[in-house]
């Protein structure tokens, strides 16, 4: 059993990743063929590079790559194993080896023959693209290009911190892949409502949306909640631009809305939480971090309407008291992760209660809970058996002794801040041990 004391991050693992982080990529992306090993940083972001080309030009098209970076393989002298692989395995399967590649490596394919070209650029493998490691060079050409070329076999795709994309770049895009069921805009800063105009009269297949940092107002909201009813995970973090009456307008519709995260909103109070959890009751993780004015009363309605709820971050939400920590441990017995970092308020008495009702808590962060002592951890360590990743992190009242009885107990990973001199007396006396270790990095 290992106990980790390193300083804490003070960033919370998100609830959300699995619900749409547009991380999202084709499901059988272990890569298994590496067709550019020869192509340096500088080729691969030559691709992005739109230029003008034609339907009988070999190569990919797709991103728009020059004539002076395509290299064509001339047939007479390919080698004779390419020409096995063509002749000996069927095409489907072909296409299904090509759907473990990335855009780039496709659009690598797509020049080495004709044959190739057509297996690489057919619609099967242009159903998820990443260009977060393209940030830079996505521009609106680059956007349209591979709308034509994905079209309605589009479903996923990750434009992260794209920062170079304009409102007509989601125009072309919305109106062309109109099947887009994720979509991650994540600090898309230059995008206005009427981006988010267009997404919610054109895509009304999507589930999962990404708006952190987005400069979207009452009006794109507005009009994601009139044509996106199926949504099913929405990030709107740091979207200051938004009124509580287009939330709460929102929250109505999303019936099946299952992950919601609203870091930093200053709108999130109350009256928000309770609309979230009195419409959306199929809820697994909420993210109300730093959302500063949400007391117990937000906290207990959404354990008594939300029993499937599995991650619940309300750090840095410093009015909850014990009350929450009773309520959740009462009716959200599934909760696998709570993150409830400088809460001060809490108690032993709100853990304890929280361990009892929670047997299933796998990770649970701790940070500058200043109130706490060993008894947490007793309890913890007795209730708790599948506990394995344990933040306490500027606990003063934790002792050695506690963190000893819990390590015992539990293979947890044990984080307290790296400036502790417990944590660093307590590293020199279990390194050695085979039970439990205690590292310091």
């Amino acid at each position: 059993m290992k106990i980790f004391a390193k300083k804490s991050n003070n960033n919370p693992a998100g609830g959300l990743t699995n619900g749409f982080s547009g991380n999202r990529k084709n499901p059988n992306k272990d890569k298994v063929i590496d067709s550019s090993t020869t192509s340096s940083k500088i080729e691969n972001q030559a691709i992005l590079k739109s230029s003008q080309t034609t339907d009988e030009e070999i190569g990919s098209e797709v991103l728009g790559d020059t004539k002076e970076n395509r290299v064509i393989c001339d047939p007479n002298t390919a080698p004779l194993e390419t020409d096995l692989i063509n002749k000996k395995l069927p095409k489907e399967l072909l296409i299904r080896i090509f759907s473990y590649l990335d855009v780039v490596d496709l659009c690598q394919c797509a020049k080495v023959s004709k044959y190739w070209n057509e297996l690489a650029l057919d619609g099967n493998n242009w159903q998820y693209i990443d260009l977060l490691d393209f940030q830079k060079d996505v521009t609106v050409n680059v956007v349209e290009n591979i709308a034509n070329r994905c079209n309605e076999f589009l479903k996923a795709i990750r434009l992260e911190n794209c920062q170079s994309i304009l409102d007509e770049a989601i125009t072309i895009l919305s109106s062309t892949c109109k099947n887009i069921e994720i979509l991650n805009l994540k600090q898309c800063v230059k995008l206005t409502d009427k981006s988010f105009v267009q997404i919610g009269a054109n895509l009304n297949k999507i589930i999962s949306l990404n708006l952190e940092s987005c400069n979207i107002g009452d009006e794109g909201l507005d009009a994601i909640s009139q044509g996106c009813p199926n949504i099913e995970a929405i990030e709107l973090s740091w979207c200051q631009k938004l009124t509580s009456k287009s939330l709460n307008n929102f929250l109505k519709v999303v019936a099946n809305l299952k992950h919601f995260s609203a870091k930093g909103l200053d709108i999130v109070n109350d009256a928000v939480v309770k609309e979230l959890s009195t419409n959306c009751k199929n809820l697994l993780s909420v993210n109300l971090k730093n959302c500063k004015s949400i007391t117990d009363e937000g906290v207990i309605s959404i354990a008594n309407n939300c029993p499937q709820l599995r991650h619940l971050c309300i750090s840095h939400c410093k009015l909850l008291t014990d009350a929450s920590l009773i309520a959740l441990g009462q009716k959200t017995n599934d909760l696998y992760v709570l993150e409830s970092s400088r809460c001060s308020n809490f108690t032993d008495a709100g853990f304890i209660a929280l361990s009892k009702g929670c047997p299933n808590l796998v990770r649970l962060d701790l940070e500058e809970c200043s109130r706490i002592t060993d008894l947490t951890l007793q309890h913890l360590a007795s209730n708790c058996v599948n506990l394995r990743h344990l933040t306490l992190s500027r606990c003063e009242c934790i002792t050695d002794e506690g963190i000893r009885q819990l390590s015992t107990s539990h293979s947890a990973v044990c984080e307290r801040d790296a400036s502790d001199h417990r944590a660093r007396q307590l590293s020199s006396n279990y390194r050695r041990g085979t039970r439990a270790a205690l590292l310091v990095p």
